[in-house]
């Protein structure tokens, strides 16, 4: 369906790449545990992966945060299909405009917003209290990428079957509004979902405003960079015909490597000795 190229610089592709991925892992294991008779367990398992609405509970199973962000169900294929449909529209949108970490940190700190939304209403409000149950799915994090579009982009039209075409922050805020409305009826999945919207609508409040949420993820990113460069990542000889010239002279393959680095990844990504590289190749050219 993708080819390697869309997948390596499409993060919607690898969000929907990953969660149908554990979609299909997670039927396939229910079809054998329950077939030799270990529906309890399986049952165990899910609530391991799930967000559990106790913050006592959390405490046991902190993996769930980001687990149950990609956790869908069979029982919701539908709405699955449909959430995946949005991300691949809307979010495909919203990197032409900011690339694919930005899609990946509104979908991964969307739905941990929700996740601590979520936890925390049910500690701190008696009216939740009661409830009790375990939450999961990607809504959260579709909701992130869509409130952060509404508020990048709030006045971009998209077409809508039988309504014509609607600014994206009017999307955005009808469906967060249907989320407020369901709060007193059925709450369980509606704080998670609330969550993940303010985040994207504040990721790019601020963001307007001069502050930038991804700083710490590029400060990670390239430290790790770093230590996996010096540590594991050799370094071009003069005699590899590869990389450079006797002389050392940057080669047009090496010059096309780091020229496609700094289109995927921006010029940040590239080390010290890259830059370096790709400063002597605009002199030999000049």
């Amino acid at each position: 369906m993708f080819d390697s190229f869309t997948f390596r610089n499409q993060a919607t592709v690898q969000i929907i790449s990953v969660t149908s991925l554990l979609w299909i892992l997670i039927f396939l294991t229910e079809i054998l545990m329950k077939g030799i008779g270990m529906e309890t367990a399986f049952a165990l398992l899910l609530y391991k992966l799930m967000l559990p609405t106790s913050v006592a509970t959390f405490l046991y199973q902190p993996w769930s945060i980001i687990t149950s962000i990609f956790l869908e169900m069979k029982a919701d294929f539908i709405g699955f299909l449909f959430r995946m449909l949005i991300l691949y529209q809307l979010g495909g949108l919203l990197q032409s405009y900011r690339g694919k970490e930005t899609i990946w940190h509104l979908f991964i700190m969307g739905g941990i917003a929700g996740a601590v939304l979520h936890l925390l209403a049910y500690t701190f409000i008696h009216f939740y209290s009661t409830q009790n149950g375990f939450i999961h799915g990607t809504s959260a994090s579709v909701l992130a990428v869509v409130a952060g579009l509404g508020t990048f982009l709030p006045d971009y039209r998209i077409r809508i079957f039988l309504f014509g075409e609607v600014a994206m922050k009017w999307i955005a805020i009808l469906w967060v509004a249907l989320d407020v409305v369901l709060l007193p009826s059925s709450s369980m999945q509606h704080f998670h979902h609330i969550g993940g919207a303010f985040y994207g609508f504040l990721f790019f409040r601020m963001y307007k405003q001069g502050i930038d949420f991804m700083k710490p993820w590029r400060w990670v990113g390239e430290t790790a960079t770093r230590i996996w460069e010096s540590t594991f990542q050799r370094k071009p000889t003069y005699g590899s015909r590869k990389t450079i010239n006797m002389d050392g002279a940057v080669t047009e393959e090496e010059l096309n490597r780091l020229l496609d680095k700094v289109a995927q990844k921006g010029y940040a990504a590239l080390s010290r000795y890259e830059k370096e590289r790709l400063e002597k190749a605009s002199r030999q050219n000049t």
